[in-house]
């Protein structure tokens, strides 16, 4: 088994330089933001769970209510990485007093420290849910930034991930324990609902791993019923969203069985769904967690979400679509003196296409702005893709020395 000392030495550093760097990464609890960093709010006027009826594509959940957005982008941040490690030390410690002295313990007494392990990754479950919906809220009411908001859900996404290595050595460690895959399994459905692509990128970019883009621009929408963060890469198109409102902490399950899950699920994605388009689907009941997985495989890209048993709706989505096979229209042309600006658009609030040339035709390089921040380069072949709110937004589009604004919802 592992010796307790390297992980102790290893906390006592961390920690030593969390005090300096964790305010940095979280801010101050409640504390105002410059005026200069308040996103704009709108009015979402639609109440409705789902963009209606989109046309040959998939539904995409939304939020109700009134809705704020804004765009962000994400560089290194040692205050995040070092927060990241933090919680790495802690699930480390909790494992390492899961498998302490392992082989001297009876079968009772491993079925009970299993167990309890178990019982408390399902409250860190709900504290690391608390902790994303507290920094929702508050950039919902003009006391956090979209950065804040996303460096939140990329710790709790890397945390997630770090939980699920350890169920995976749990099955190792514990593999004698009696109905342990039973034991397992709701845990993992659980905390599997902390994970996105959008949310996974943003913690490779904040801890400086892997190969995501610095200079992926991410929209962050928020409401008091959730929240939705999205970008694009190339022709990739990722979205998660998060409905608090959406899970129920107690009362009786409308939905029984995988039968009832399925027939909603068909009710609110029947694109997807459909035989024409669905190339392959799984799907999980997780009982004890009131909660259904459903992942869907179609012609445009990957559907996963996260049912609640007793409200019987989506609390968690995930979608990654391939924006060349995703169906888009022109919305409209916009011309300056020397520049002309096309714009098609996705179904669903989908991203829009922009594509810019001179009075010729030729493509040129252009700047996408919202609210005077650059969100996008259209390079040498004039077009580019931006990912847009549920509630509209309107752009102005910087080209030959000129500027032309552009109101997709006109």
């Amino acid at each position: 088994m592992r010796s307790a000392l390297p992980i102790v030495i290893v906390a006592l550093l961390v920690s030593s330089l969390l005090s300096v760097a964790v305010v940095a990464e979280m801010g101050t609890p409640g504390a105002a933001i410059d005026e200069d960093d308040r996103p704009a709010s709108v009015d979402d006027q639609s109440q409705v769970a789902f963009q209606a009826d989109p046309a040959d594509t998939t539904s995409r959940q939304r939020l109700t209510g009134s809705s704020v957005n804004a765009y962000t982008t994400m560089g290194p941040d040692l205050g995040t990485t070092l927060a990241a490690s933090n919680d790495e030390l802690d699930q480390e410690w909790r494992f390492h007093g899961l498998e302490y002295e392992w082989d001297s313990l009876s079968q009772e007494e491993r079925t009970k420290r299993v167990t309890a392990y178990t019982d408390r990754l399902l409250q860190r479950s709900d504290e690391l849910t608390e902790r994303d919906r507290a920094v929702v809220r508050a950039m919902a009411d003009g006391d956090a930034t979209p950065d804040r908001v996303v460096r939140t859900f990329a710790r709790s996404d890397h945390e997630a991930e770090i939980i699920l290595e350890n169920l995976d050595r749990l099955s190792q460690t514990a593999a004698s324990v009696p109905d342990l895959k039973t034991i397992i399994r709701p845990v993992r459905g659980t905390i599997e609902t902390h994970g996105g692509p959008v949310r996974s990128s943003a913690y490779n970019t904040l801890s400086a791993a892997g190969s995501s883009d610095a200079s992926t621009i991410i929209l962050v929408e928020v409401a008091e019923s959730g929240a939705v963060v999205s970008t694009v890469s190339g022709q990739s198109y990722a979205r998660g969203s998060h409905r608090f409102d959406n899970r129920a902490s107690s009362g009786p399950d409308q939905i029984t069985d995988i039968s009832g899950g399925t027939n909603r699920l068909n009710v609110l994605y029947p694109w997807a769904r459909s035989d024409e388009v669905d190339t392959s689907n799984s799907y999980d009941q997780f009982l004890s967690q009131h909660l259904y997985s459903f992942e869907i495989h179609h012609v445009q890209g990957r559907l996963s979400v996260y049912m609640d048993s007793r409200t019987t709706d989506i609390f968690r989505e995930v979608q990654e679509l391939r924006l060349d096979e995703v169906p888009s229209e022109p919305i409209g042309t916009w011309s300056g003196e020397s520049a002309v600006v096309s714009v098609n658009a996705t179904p669903s609030g989908g991203p829009l296409h922009f594509n810019v040339t001179n009075s010729t035709g030729h493509p040129v390089n252009a700047t996408i702005l919202a609210d005077d921040q650059p969100i996008a380069e259209t390079g040498e072949d004039g077009s580019t893709w931006v990912v847009r709110p549920m509630s509209g937004q309107e752009f102005t589009v910087q080209a030959e020395a000129e500027t032309i604004a552009i109101d997709p919802d006109s």
